[in-house]
């Protein structure tokens, strides 16, 4: 199983000026001392806002660069290669087109380092069927918040090193090394080392890393998105109902907490599929469209205690 860790669901109601949780951590326990760790490290995750209606098949989000306060997300599927900037309450505020890129299965986004600077990564992962060709990521310079189309996007696409696997998740280190973490319904959830993008348009056979699962998981633990900080140190993994937090070590994904995950289930989202991290531990979530009783697709937050994750 993951490392997961749980957090009890408290009713803290602190906002910021922005509408988000307030930055004070809530220390209540659970029973357990690993949970009781895991409460003391992170904020019970609470919404945040409503994503507009152009997002009802929110699958990836990942925070700006340049302006913190942005958010970069995009949908499952549209007819055309759309990118969304919306603020942290979920405030649409552009629709940027991507320059040379086809719309098809994107699972997840990040923004990181390339050679011109900032970049997005944007994964075009997924394999429900085993049956792609085409996997791979789009890399194009990070746009301005009020752009309607980026700069040419070049495309890296892979393989894997054994048998086709179905993914949602990417993240991207310092200096720009990419991996990918598979979601775990058609094997381990295990994690992949693409290297860092030189040769666009060149098939590059990812590198296996580890496994994070003894075998495959069900619904609940399958891994939808991953965020890394921009300095690398942490790295944030969601499943549909839980929040994981890992460091890199010697090349290798390490457990940052000894429990059981951030429990994600009180959130009541419909299919949370996006996740990202932010300098300061805020931890940004998006789902597909909301429950019956509240249809807008959901933006979620949580905030964490970084100094209180374990290297």
């Amino acid at each position: 199983m993951l490392l997961l860790f749980s957090c009890a669901d408290r009713d803290d109601r602190a906002r910021s000026a922005d509408g988000t949780p307030a930055d004070s951590v809530s220390t209540a326990a659970s029973p357990a001392d690993s949970d009781a760790a895991a409460a003391t490290a992170c904020s019970t995750p609470r919404r945040a806002g409503a994503l507009p209606d152009a997002l009802r098949e929110a699958s990836g989000i990942a925070v700006s660069r340049s302006d913190p306060g942005v958010l970069w997300l995009h949908n499952d599927s549209d007819e055309e290669p759309i990118i969304y900037a919306a603020d942290t309450a979920g405030a649409l505020l552009a629709t940027v087109r991507v320059a040379g890129a086809t719309s098809a299965d994107w699972e997840d986004i990040a923004v990181g380092d390339c050679p011109a600077g900032d970049c997005i990564y944007l994964a075009a992962i997924g394999d429900n069927y085993h049956e792609r060709d085409d996997r791979g990521f789009y890399r194009f310079e990070e746009p301005d918040r009020d752009a309607r189309r980026t700069a040419a996007a070049d495309f890296f696409p892979f393989r894997y090193p054994d048998a086709p696997r179905d993914a949602e998740a990417l993240f991207v280190m310092p200096g720009g090394e990419v991996f990918i973490i598979s979601k775990g319904r058609d094997g381990p959830v295990a994690v992949y080392r693409y290297g860092v993008p030189d040769a666009p348009d060149s098939v590059r056979t990812l590198e296996p890393v580890q496994q994070l699962t003894t075998g495959i998981v069900q619904l609940p633990q399958m891994v939808t998105a991953a965020g890394a900080t921009p300095d690398g140190a942490w790295i944030a993994v969601r499943t549909y109902s839980a929040l994981h937090f890992y460091s890199m070590r010697d090349g290798h994904l390490a457990p940052a907490l000894d429990s059981a995950g951030v429990d994600l289930r009180p959130l009541g989202e419909f299919q949370g599929e996006g996740a990202d991290i932010r300098a300061d531990g805020a931890v940004f979530l998006a789902s597909e469209k909301g429950l019956d009783e509240n249809p807008a697709p959901p933006l979620s937050i949580l905030r964490c205690r970084l100094d209180r994750l374990r290297k």
